[in-house]
Parts: C-alpha cells; sequence; structure tokens
C-alpha cells in the first residue's frame, strides 16, 4: 500500500487490521505461555464456587453456538463446588476448551458441559460430538504449537489456532494443583479438569 502497489481501500485495511489483532493475540499468548512456563504468571489463587465461572464462561459462548446450530448443554450440579484458584484463569481455561469444541462440532451437533465432585476433586468436563482427534495428535495436544494436525484443529471454519490455548491452560490448571486430560477421542472429545475441592 505504502508502495502504491495494493490499493488504500477498507477492504485491505480491514484485512491489514485482521493481520494485526493476529500477531498481538499470538505474542499475548506467548508471553502467557512463557511466564506460566517460568513460573512468572500471576495465579492469586482464592477460594472460587467453580459452578459459577462455568456457567458465566459457558454462557457467553451460547450466542456462537446457537448461531453455528449447535446445543451446548450446562450442567453446574446443585452441591457447592469450591476451589482454590483464580476466577479469571479458570474462566479463560474453560472458554478455551469450549471455544475448541464448538470449532470441532458440525451443525446439528452438541457440546456437553458439567461440573462434579468426585474423591475430594472438582471436576470439570466439556465434552463434544465433533470430529475427534487423530491418534496421532493425542500424546502431544498440550504441547505448544500442537494444533492437532488433523481436521478438528481447523474446524468449522477454516482456521485453527496456533496451538497455544491448550499448552497455556495445561499449565494454568497445574498451579492449582490439579490436571487437565484427554479422555476420549475417537467420535469426539472429552477434555477433563481435575482441581483439589475445598471441604
Amino acid at each position: 500500500m505504502i508502495d502504491g502497489v495494493l490499493p488504500t481501500t477498507s477492504t485491505e485495511l480491514m484485512q491489514v487490521s485482521e493481520e494485526v489483532r493476529r500477531l498481538r493475540r499470538l505474542s499475548e499468548d506467548l508471553g502467557t505461555l512463557s511466564k506460566a512456563e517460568e513460573g512468572r504468571l500471576a495465579m492469586n489463587p482464592t477460594p472460587v464456587e467453580l459452578r459459577e465461572v462455568v456457567a458465566a464462561a459457558a454462557g457467553r459462548l451460547r450466542p456462537q453456538a446457537d448461531d453455528a446450530g449447535i446445543a451446548l448443554s450446562i450442567d453446574t450440579g446443585e452441591a457447592a463446588l469450591i476451589a482454590s484458584a483464580d476466577a479469571d484463569r479458570i474462566a479463560q481455561v474453560v472458554t478455551n476448551l469450549i471455544g475448541n469444541a464448538l470449532r470441532a462440532t458440525p451443525e446439528g451437533g452438541r457440546v456437553d458441559v458439567t461440573c462434579s465432585r468426585v474423591d475430594g476433586h472438582a471436576v470439570i468436563t466439556v465434552a463434544d460430538s465433533g470430529v475427534g482427534l487423530e491418534s496421532a495428535d493425542l500424546e502431544r495436544i498440550f504441547e505448544r504449537f500442537s494444533r492437532g494436525d488433523s481436521h478438528r484443529a481447523r474446524g468449522r471454519w477454516g482456521k485453527g489456532g496456533y496451538g497455544l490455548g491448550l499448552a497455556i491452560a495445561k499449565r494454568i490448571v497445574a498451579g492449582y494443583g490439579g490436571d487437565i486430560r484427554l479422555l476420549r477421542s475417537d467420535d469426539g472429545a472429552t477434555f477433563e479438569i481435575e482441581l483439589p475441592a475445598l471441604s
């Protein structure tokens, strides 16, 4: 554009703006992951009612699910589910998992989000009826830049992320003494977050 090769129209400027947004997000994600790996990420643990965090995060993504023709089910249970964590960080993890599930699920499919207490642990589960993951992706899905090179990663909207979301999620959950794992991948995927529950 500066050299006059491309016209400076609203269409071209919008493309530039979108690329700048992508690069900014990549830079922020890399910074977050680097801090998490070095133990410098502010975690700020306090007693958090996970059911409220999960319900709010899922609720923010419901319009996206509705637009895509996907049934988004949220079951947070009736009993309190308290863990020592940062509500914003856990919301970031849950939002990432649900967003991935929605991108991987075709129209007419479903994404189920549940909360439960199992053996002294708070468990958050995100299950989808999407395309699943290929076996080659399973062992490295939580590694940085691993998007799952299968068709799942590219998603319904054509482009996947940069493969940092799950790596960041893994380290955030570990910072609160928990774990995140992939349980099923043949006909869809089920991710489970497990955190020590407060009595």
